[in-house]
């Protein structure tokens, strides 16, 4: 098969599947949203092989199918129980005792607001920077792997940004659900949204932003079976309304750190993972790192020291230990092989 033919077959297999969910269920539910959302990557996995500058910027590469005959059923498989989940089928959601709620949105909004203070200078710095892709190059290059001088805000942050999925979770089912302190519970939910682009504004990082707009459009369609006509439109306009802000930066770091280069750029993250995982992860990957990629947070806990103390000296190790260019995206599969 040619490189084309590959990587339509990738895209035609997540766009056959989410197509026949929808066929079969008639409904948008989680599965098709995450069925499409593979089937997006995919089909810019093959935007990004065709534009003009692909095999300039990375050369000659040998495409198999047998690396997507192994990551598209481990992605399955990884998607199985959400895929099986149906939550058009829920009928109520069980309410808390709102004291309780209401004194944990507090304990969670002070959280924030610490944090949104620590953050203030990194971001003001971020935002007057003449050129925001050099000082997130130097950000991300030379900043120590413990972002705070004090070890309790450390701790903090990395808890926070943990559970930030969770927090906005709660704040939607909140602001769903609570019938009291209703001022409290819009403040909470906008600040738990903002969260995560202001942190990664200030450390001129997208990734997050754009993640943060794909779990709100999850926490729609998960919750929309309780949303009536009028607050599915109102939630659909806020939507947009927080896509301008995060597009805004997300434009403003892409263009400062690549110029001319940002829509080859956009299409790269769009779809490179699966590129990545073809033509340089699946047959090179070496060696296993054992927690120290993407869980050393957990191996502190433990008591575990780690083989650097910033993230130059990190993205080297790893890419002695596992042979791979480990800067770059193989999709979760990836990630989790290289453990």
């Amino acid at each position: 098969m040619s490189e084309l033919q590959i990587l339509i077959f990738n895209a035609a297999v997540f766009s056959i599947l989410a197509v026949y969910h929808y066929w079969k269920n008639r409904k948008l539910n989680i599965a098709f949203y995450i069925l499409a959302y593979y089937s997006i990557c995919a089909w810019g996995a093959l935007l990004y092989h065709e534009h003009e500058l692909f095999h300039y910027m990375r050369g000659r590469e040998t495409y198999s199918i047998i690396p997507f005959l192994y990551l598209i059923p481990v992605i399955l498989l990884f998607a199985y129980p959400i895929i099986r989940y149906d939550n058009t089928r829920i009928t109520r959601i069980e309410t808390l005792n709102s004291n309780f709620f209401i004194n944990l949105v507090w304990i969670l909004l002070f959280i924030q607001i610490v944090l949104y203070i620590i953050l203030f200078p990194s971001f003001l710095k971020a935002i007057l920077s003449s050129n925001i892709g050099d000082y997130r190059n130097d950000t991300y290059d030379e900043s120590e792997i413990v972002q705070f001088p004090n070890y309790f805000f450390n701790i903090l942050c990395r808890l926070y940004m943990g559970a930030r999925n969770v927090v906005i979770l709660i704040a939607a089912y909140g602001l769903l659900v609570i019938k009291t302190h209703r001022k409290l519970l819009k403040i909470f939910l906008v600040t738990s949204l903002c969260f995560p682009v202001y942190m990664f504004t200030a450390y001129a990082s997208r990734a997050v932003m754009i993640m943060t707009f794909f779990f709100l459009v999850f926490i729609f369609v998960f919750l929309s079976v309780f949303m009536n006509v009028g607050l599915k439109k109102k939630i659909v306009s806020y939507l947009i309304l927080i896509l301008v802000p995060i597009s805004s930066a997300f434009i403003l770091i892409s263009n400062s750190r690549f110029g001319n280069l940002a829509t080859y750029m956009f299409y790269r993250y769009l779809g490179e993972s699966f590129n990545n995982y073809n033509t340089h992860f699946f047959y090179e990957l070496k060696g296993y790192t054992w927690g120290e990629a993407y869980f050393v947070f957990f191996r502190k806990l433990m008591g575990i020291s780690s083989n650097f103390k910033t993230t130059r000296e990190k993205w080297e190790w790893l890419d002695n230990i596992t042979g791979v260019d480990t800067h770059v995206f193989y999709t979760f599969v990836g990630g989790l092989n290289i453990e």
